[in-house]
């Protein structure tokens, strides 16, 4: 089985989209905290 390739955001689903977008938002915010 090959690889699974990341989906384009034209594949994805708004939740899907919107899943990603929050997980990386969660990720920059506990950044910005550690420097705080």
């Amino acid at each position: 089985m090959g690889r699974k390739r990341k989906k384009t955001w034209e594949e994805m689903t708004e939740l899907e989209r919107l899943q990603a977008e929050n997980e990386y938002l969660r990720a920059e915010n506990a950044i910005l905290k550690k420097l705080r």
